[in-house]
């Protein structure tokens, strides 16, 4: 058995798959949680996986960045696609417990790893929320921060009240996430803030910009002497 689960790690795919079905044959024991998921991914039994919770998302983030990293070895392999979609669903799947470990994803300086925790946490959905928007208001990183943001954009149940946190923001790229959302779904409650981002010529020219433009959803007449002091 030792032989055939040192060769799940191999450099190779070809030899990983095999060893997998080899112990799926002889049905093989497996107490490790590690080798679990390396057997469960090679022989593409994904299922299996969920049971294990939290334990199994380490050694599936580790096995998705060996496959997606620009210079892997395994870029040619055509095993490589339905792992990296078996990997990524499962991690979906697993939800509140992948959460934390994806969050930390964001930290890492290989932007491709970055990209897929953003999907996968935007796949997870509600479960991420309180998380996420702990880390755009607390995180050290700026870019961590966006990133958490830009996740947060694209999941349908995240509050009104983080895009209000947005407007408020010293980041410009939170501010214009926030302009952009209150010009598709326009709240009279905050347009007070709109027109002091719009007259703030401090501020990014691009966010004013966006700011000006959301301008034109607010019909109220307090509206219209800030376009015309922007405009002439």
């Amino acid at each position: 058995i030792k032989p055939l689960l040192a060769a799940l790690r191999y450099d190779s795919y070809h030899f990983r798959e095999k060893a997998a079905d080899t112990l799926s044959v002889v049905n093989a024991p497996l107490s490790d949680v590690e080798d679990k998921v390396y057997w469960a991914v090679f022989s593409q039994q994904f299922n299996r996986l969920v049971s294990i919770k939290r334990g199994a998302v380490k050694p599936l983030l580790h096995l998705l960045n060996e496959a997606v990293e620009p210079d892997s070895p395994h870029k040619n392999d055509p095993l490589r696609i339905p792992l990296i979609k078996g990997i990524t669903n499962t991690l979906t799947e697993l939800g509140s417990d992948a959460v934390v470990d994806l969050v930390m994803v964001l930290e890492q300086k290989p932007n491709y790893m970055r990209v897929y925790a953003v999907n996968i946490l935007t796949a997870i959905g509600e479960n991420t929320i309180p998380l996420l928007i702990n880390t755009v208001r607390k995180h050290d990183d700026s870019q961590v921060r966006e990133l958490a943001a830009q996740a947060l954009t694209q999941i349908k149940e995240t509050p009104v009240s983080f895009y209000r946190d947005c407007l408020m923001n010293r980041s410009p790229q939170l501010r214009r996430i926030g302009v952009r959302y209150f010009t598709e779904n326009p709240d009279p409650a905050i347009l007070r803030q709109l027109l002091h981002i719009s007259e703030q010529e401090s501020d990014s020219t691009q966010v004013r910009i966006a700011a000006i433009r959301s301008l034109g959803a607010y019909p109220q007449e307090s509206v219209l002497p800030v376009l015309k002091n922007i405009l002439f």
